[in-house]
């Protein structure tokens, strides 16, 4: 039982880590197309 849980631990923190990747590209892509925006309207 103790290693089924282990294994899925380490399977979330990769998925964790992965997730956090895409989500900082995300950000970033946000932050580029809002300067767009800001650069538009000014």
């Amino acid at each position: 039982m103790e290693n089924v849980f282990n294994e899925y631990e380490s399977v979330f923190k990769c998925q964790k880590s992965t997730t956090s990747k895409v989500w900082d590209e995300m950000t970033k892509l946000e932050c580029k197309n809002k300067d767009k925006l800001k650069a538009q309207c000014n």
